[in-house]
């Protein structure tokens, strides 16, 4: 049976749930064509999926926009409301991006800022601070994490040299398919 769960601004995702009776924990299955499965234990119910898929839904996003089933991204247009309404979310989001990459490189980052820019994705400065787009937490998590690489990899190289791109290619080797993508999308990266 197809259900239905929002777990984005204006993004509705349909999803199948599944029990099995040799299945221990919940597992999360996207197919070529957009379909989204979850498969529990015969004694997990509906409500516990939900949480289950709650907790992937950026995982989700991802796998989704990889196989080209659905757009990108949301609306990405500036609002000064939106960025007021989102900001909590998308700082925690973020934030937590920045520990996660930063755990392969171990750069000391300076002050994280998160703005509404109307032209950038974000920016690092000498000094070691990093600014990002509220904007990134609307983006599917691989371009997200893409733009959080680049900064981070300025706090060793501020330019964009053969080094730099090394560093990028380091924990995201299809860089220069996802700056593609991002160029298409009317903001810059710096």
């Amino acid at each position: 049976m197809i259900k239905q769960i929002n777990l984005f601004e204006n993004e509705i995702f349909d999803y199948e749930f599944k029990k099995f009776r040799n299945s221990r924990r919940f597992r999360l299955s996207v197919y070529p064509g957009g379909r989204v499965l979850i498969t529990g234990p015969t004694r997990s119910t509906i409500e516990g999926a939900e949480r289950f898929l709650k907790s992937k839904k950026y995982w989700l996003r991802e796998a989704l926009s990889n196989i080209g089933s659905q757009p990108l991204p949301v609306n990405l247009k500036n609002n000064p409301e939106d960025y007021k309404k989102n900001y909590k979310e998308a700082k925690l989001y973020i934030s937590d991006l920045v520990k996660r990459y930063n755990k392969i490189y171990n750069f000391k980052v300076g002050r994280i800022s998160i703005r509404n820019q109307k032209t950038m994705w974000g920016s690092c400065s000498a000094a070691g601070n990093l600014s990002f787009n509220y904007r990134l937490f609307k983006l599917p998590e691989y371009l997200a994490g893409y733009i959080v690489v680049h900064e981070l990899c300025h706090l060793a190289e501020l330019n964009h040299s053969v080094r730099f791109w090394e560093l990028v290619a380091k924990t995201v080797p299809r860089h220069k398919q996802i700056r593609k993508q991002l160029n298409k999308l009317d903001l810059n990266i710096s």
